[in-house]
């Protein structure tokens, strides 16, 4: 009996030294994840440059938006899908830089959704009790035009080829307005924006995207044209071209009340620090409280 229940604790020592292992190094913060020359970073060197670097803002951002976000809701101003929605397409219209590609990085672009709903809901809350005449609305409108005026803004078919024979063949198809999927079914034709291909203009070197921009300014709706980038071939076709210039106050009337309304509103960050003081938020490490003193100070009067 005494060798068998010997031999039942060497197993249980084994397998706890193992899971013991295990748990050390997935989880040890003294770990090395990284060694060289002798000496090692650990997780916990790691963590902390991180939370020492990026750690304010981040927690600054998840903090507000929960303020903001239960504020919104008591006053039953929470921004709506539609409305963020709306925001999207009136930024894709305006400043397509800034909205991320949703078919290139999802996480990306749910992510700038859900700011962009905390932004709207931090605009509602400010919007409150704000009102706009049609006077100030016009006079805005006149005095603002830059803020409103569009750019050129081009929709294309693109297709990416590494040879003269394919590229002729995409010019042909293009022309005769083959839906993108059935020219993407074809060896050798790679169309943007079809079964997960894509082009990074970002990553593309400035004479490449260069030379993509001058070569779809320069064409009108309908045209198809296919030039060289390094071993590749890229032809495009223009579907629409949307005019640049400033639309009448009667296209974009809710678009500037709001901005004059905005105007007068109190700051966002004046509402933020309202917003921050009347919940009178209890932090368990006063490391973590010194990265709100900036709004614990503000005057909110």
């Amino acid at each position: 009996m005494k060798q068998y229940l010997t031999g039942i604790l060497a197993v249980i020592l084994i397998v706890s030294l193992i899971f013991n292992g295990i748990l050390y190094s997935r989880y040890s913060t003294s770990r090395p994840i990284v060694t060289f020359n002798g000496e090692s970073i650990t997780k916990k060197d790691y963590q902390d440059a991180l939370e020492y670097q990026a750690g304010k803002p981040v927690l600054n951002k998840m903090v507000y938006a929960m303020l903001v976000d239960q504020a919104a809701k008591r006053a039953g101003v929470s921004s709506k899908p539609d409305q963020v929605d709306a925001r999207i397409n009136e930024m894709r219209r305006s400043t397509p830089q800034l909205v991320p590609d949703q078919a290139a990085d999802p996480v990306k672009y749910a992510t700038f959704k859900q700011d962009l709903g905390s932004d709207i809901s931090l605009e509602n809350l400010r919007l409150k009790g704000v009102t706009a005449d049609e006077a100030e609305i016009q006079d805005y409108y006149q005095n603002h035009k830059s803020q409103f005026t569009l750019p050129l803004q081009v929709k294309t078919t693109m297709v990416v080829t590494d040879n003269t024979q394919d590229s002729g063949t995409a010019e042909a198809d293009l022309k005769q307005s083959l839906a993108e999927d059935v020219i993407a079914r074809q060896p050798g034709l790679h169309v943007v924006g079809v079964n997960g291909f894509q082009i990074n203009m970002d990553t593309l070197p400035p004479p490449y995207r260069n030379a993509i921009s001058q070569a779809v300014l320069h064409m009108n709706p309908g045209d198809v044209k296919t030039i060289q980038l390094g071993k590749d071939y890229v032809t495009f076709k223009v579907k629409t071209a949307d005019a640049t210039g400033l639309p009448p106050l009667s296209k974009i009337h809710d678009l500037v009340t709001r901005q004059v309304m905005l105007q007068k509103a109190p700051s966002a960050a004046l509402v933020v620090a309202r917003l921050f003081k009347e919940a009178k938020p209890k932090f368990n490490s006063t490391r973590y409280e010194a990265y709100f003193q900036d709004v614990e100070s503000a005057d909110i009067k």
